[in-house]
């Protein structure tokens, strides 16, 4: 895969080996940025988005991590507007947790210890959907902005089309010193 095409991932968890493992699972297809914690990811992905800098393609995020747990990280990555897929990955496994990730805001679940393939293909179909979530979203403010653009050309022409019937459909005056030569 050429380096240009490749995706970004942010892979945000306490733990070093954690991190470097899923930097190998990722290795190839994503180029991987890590984070140390919720706090320092916010921090950073939060500048890039006001910066205009483009969003990592997924986030895989842990959930149990000092002072900003996952949930925590989530819902600020949602509350700063950005919306790139989120994978949890943890250990705290329950449906009550994982209900708690996907309100938080996240999209996709793995449990630790996970497989580095699962984690790869989860990662990928993510990085797809949210590809064409933003593709359909730019076709849509496209045909939104070109349906206003066609109304508004219609409302001009409706107007000048209604100054044209009112022209042709007034009787001719003719004032004194004005008159049709005839012959």
């Amino acid at each position: 895969m050429d380096f240009a095409d490749q995706a970004m991932a942010w892979v945000v968890d306490d733990d070093p080996t954690i991190r470097n493992a899923m930097d190998a699972a990722l290795d190839g297809y994503f180029l991987v940025r890590q984070a140390a914690s919720g706090e320092a990811a916010l921090e950073e992905l939060i500048a890039n988005h006001r910066a205009g800098r483009p969003e990592p393609d997924v986030v895989l995020l842990d959930i149990e991590m000092g002072a900003c747990d996952g949930y925590q990280t989530c819902r600020g990555l949602r509350e700063a507007g950005l919306g790139m897929p989120v994978i949890f990955v943890s250990s705290h496994d329950t449906l009550d947790e994982r209900l708690l990730a996907f309100d938080a805001g996240g999209d996709e679940f793995i449990g630790k210890p996970f497989d580095p393939d699962v984690a790869l293909l989860t990662a990928q179909r993510a990085r797809v959907r949210y590809a064409e979530t933003k593709r359909i979203a730019a076709e849509t403010r496209l045909l939104r902005e070109n349906s206003l653009r066609k109304r508004h050309e219609a409302s001009e022409a409706e107007v000048l089309l209604q100054f044209f019937r009112e022209a042709w459909s007034m009787p001719l005056r003719w004032d004194a010193g004005f008159a049709w030569d005839s012959g």
